[in-house]
């Protein structure tokens, strides 16, 4: 499986007198990039649907840090009404407690009961002293709901939140959760950015070819070229890529994707990257660049009406797809693991003839991913 160590996002110009090339080009890179070294606190809350009885979509649970809690927040939709809850977290899996790989949720830490019923609860849980850095916290959450129908409570079901399984022979589930997140190191001032049509021949596929220089200082997590070149994606479907001979240059300035607070981009999810960044951190083997760029559209602008009709979701990307929807939500890259991480280009202007000039046009946002 091929490994990556850097992702990168790359918002580029559309602007008049340029040729436009379409995002759906195929080809490889080369490239280098620093190891990520900077820990930030996890803001970000994280959503994971409430499955009654397995298959039934009864509400949400959310997941997020303050400077001292956890917060665990259930929160049923329509007819559905809560009469249990029971909540866990640990540093490990084996913390829940569990009985032959299925949880006991009776022996979990926090529980209650509601009469009458209720719609939403919070767990507000104290910051215990290993929950530090680097930390991964496995919290399974479990309730028991029923539907409001009639005026009576009928259907009681058990209710699981999260993507990944016990490994007993039930259906319970749990979610993954850090406190704090892998972060890279960027300047804060603009940096230089080409585009390049096309890439390298013999390395991981990909559609664009992205080199940055400007960068001052050594201690940064992205390196000028020619040390480093990144690979890129498109991630607006509805947007070609504007070059002059076959490149272009523009200013940027550089935002990393797992600081969920970045430049807004109307026709671009924006809670989105987390599930990009798994997916170009789960590629499939054997999976060609229209697949990767394909997965990619359809989860940052699923609502592009033409996207359907030119690039329907099937085969390999609509795998990708999928797994990154179900296990993507509050996924952060593993500090050690050669894994990618984010980090958004947000363009102050285009190079024209050699000289700068303001942007004019809708903003195309390109994906860049870097393998040491």
């Amino acid at each position: 499986m091929r490994r990556t160590r850097l992702l990168a996002v790359l918002a580029i110009a559309v602007v008049a007198g340029l040729m436009v090339t379409g995002c759906e080009r195929q080809g490889d890179l080369t490239q280098r990039v620093g190891v990520a070294s900077t820990w930030i606190p996890n803001l970000q809350p994280a959503t994971f649907t409430i499955w009654a009885g397995q298959n039934q979509n009864a509400g949400n649970v959310t997941v997020w840090f303050d400077q001292t809690k956890l917060y665990i927040k259930y929160q049923t939709t329509g007819n559905w009404w809560i009469s249990e809850t029971h909540a866990h977290a640990a540093t490990s899996l084996g913390g829940i407690p569990q009985k032959n790989g299925n949880p006991s949720p009776g022996k979990f830490e926090f529980k209650n009961t509601f009469n009458p019923k209720v719609q939403t609860w919070t767990y507000a849980i104290p910051v215990k002293p290993g929950w530090v850095e680097g930390t991964e916290l496995y919290i399974a959450t479990h309730c028991v709901v029923s539907q409001l129908v009639g005026g009576k409570y009928v259907n009681e079901q058990t209710g699981w939140a999260g993507p990944h399984d016990f490994p007993g022979r039930n259906w319970a589930k749990y979610i993954k959760y850090r406190r704090y997140i892998k972060d890279v190191r960027l300047p804060d001032y603009v940096v230089r950015a080409r585009v390049d049509e096309g890439s390298l021949p013999y390395f991981p596929p990909s559609t664009f070819t992205v080199s940055l220089t400007g960068i001052t200082e050594t201690f940064y997590d992205v390196w000028n070229y020619p040390d480093t070149s990144y690979p890129g994606w498109c991630a607006e479907h509805d947007k070609g890529i504007l070059v002059f001979n076959g490149f272009n240059e523009y200013l940027t300035k550089l935002h990393s994707t797992e600081n969920w607070m970045l430049p807004g981009y109307p026709d671009i999810h924006p809670d989105r990257w987390d599930n990009v960044n798994y997916l170009l951190n789960h590629k499939l083997p054997g999976a060609t660049a229209d697949d990767i760029q394909v997965a990619i559209w359809w989860l940052l602008t699923p609502e592009d009406p033409k996207l359907p009709l030119d690039h329907p979701l099937i085969g390999n990307a609509k795998t990708m797809h999928d797994e990154a929807l179900l296990y993507g939500e509050g996924w952060h890259p593993i500090p050690g693991a050669g894994q990618v991480i984010g980090v958004f280009l947000d363009i102050q202007s285009m190079f024209f003839m050699g000289k700068p000039m303001p942007l004019r046009f809708d903003i195309q946002p390109v994906i860049i991913e870097v393998d040491p």
